[in-house]
């Protein structure tokens, strides 16, 4: 016998902060369902939690993101409906039917993240109810994914940047590196335009370098038990990487070798930050010694992930001349796409940029 089967099914794949997410609600049964009100629920959490001191002490923290309910179908008794009726209709909801809905993803959602393993998420879903005499009878749940977007303008992302240091080490011994990295803002999955050069002034040759992308996720959370005691945590989790080209085996002393890394960026959530619970940052990692386990230097590179870069600012009014003749000179090449907020990932530092730099 055909079993009763609630579907959920999402219009689109991905929205941004001010989308509409839509889509249907079917109810497949071979008979009509005993059911009083069917429900869909859009909600979103962003949610931190972690163990500390031995996996003694747990820390968490949580901050909404969405919270919306709407009532696609309930049952109304006929006596409701015409007062001289004596006869009260049976709960039971027709099968087979569809219905729609449409939620609003509030402008402050943050980008939704999750990975294995991670002390924090921000995970957003639609959720669709079947229920009779308030227990639910029947579910069907969709995860939904946000992207917030956060442009830069190609200007400005292709401006190259150059890092350098030097690790000095007993008997005035060194090793330098430098980096040259051709951009500092980068999408998801491309590769990295970077020309490294090292500097062997160390006491042995050096047979280990590797270039790999660093995930940090900046986490805080209160103690479960004392809501007054707070901790912050980083976490790094290192992303595959890769090492000398073939033809180099290894720096001898006093020498010096320049190369360009084949390094390419993994699928990775742009930066966000959501207040007082977690940001998202990535660095480019070079770690220099012996061998894996034998490190003697490791430098590590701010890079910034952002979802488009655009040829021209979103925010600007072609259309109209005098437009040109007041620009705000102070105003980021960065579009959000949102109402300022906390909720934006790049009101940083490092995200504010001078418009005749």
């Amino acid at each position: 016998m055909e079993r009763v089967k609630l579907e959920l099914n999402l219009d689109n794949q991905l929205y941004a902060p001010g989308d509409h997410v839509t889509g249907t609600v079917r109810l497949h049964a071979p008979y009509d369902v005993p059911a009083d009100r069917l429900t869909a629920h859009f909600s979103g959490k962003a949610t931190v939690w972690f163990q500390e001191y031995e996996k003694t002490q747990t820390y968490t923290a949580s901050k909404e993101m969405a919270d919306e309910e709407l009532v696609l179908w309930r049952f109304v008794p006929a006596g409701q409906l015409l007062e001289n009726s004596a006869e009260e209709n049976s709960a039971v909801i027709p099968t087979p039917c569809v219905y729609r809905f449409r939620f609003l993803v509030p402008h402050s959602a943050a980008t939704s993240f999750s990975y294995p393993s991670s002390p924090g998420h921000v995970r957003y879903f639609v959720k669709a109810s079947l229920s009779l005499f308030g227990d639910v009878l029947y579910t069907a749940e969709q995860q939904v994914s946000i992207v917030a977007p956060n442009r830069v303008l190609r200007s400005v992302a292709s401006r190259p940047k150059n890092h350098q240091k030097t690790f000095s080490f007993n008997k005035g011994r060194s090793v330098e590196v430098e980096c040259r990295l051709e951009k500092a803002y980068f999408t998801s999955v491309e590769k990295v335009p970077m020309e490294i050069r090292i500097q062997n002034r160390w006491k042995q040759s050096l047979k280990y370098v590797h270039i790999n992308v660093v995930r940090r996720l900046d986490c805080q959370g209160a103690h479960e038990k004392y809501e007054e005691v707070t901790l912050k945590k980083v976490y790094n989790h290192d992303c595959t990487g890769v090492g000398l080209p073939a033809h180099l085996t290894k720096i001898p002393v006093n020498d010096s070798v320049t190369f360009r890394p084949d390094l390419n960026l993994p699928a990775l959530t742009p930066n966000f930050a959501v207040d007082d619970i977690m940001r998202l940052e990535y660095f480019i990692k070079i770690a220099i010694g012996r061998a894996h386990n034998f490190v003697i230097a490791e430098m590590m590179i701010p890079i910034q992930i952002v979802s488009e870069v655009v040829d021209k600012d979103l925010n600007a009014n072609e259309d109209s001349v005098s437009d040109k003749e007041n620009v705000d000179l102070d105003a980021p090449l960065i579009d959000f796409s949102t109402p300022t907020n906390h909720y934006n990932p790049f009101l940083s530092p490092l995200a504010t940029v001078d418009l005749l730099a």
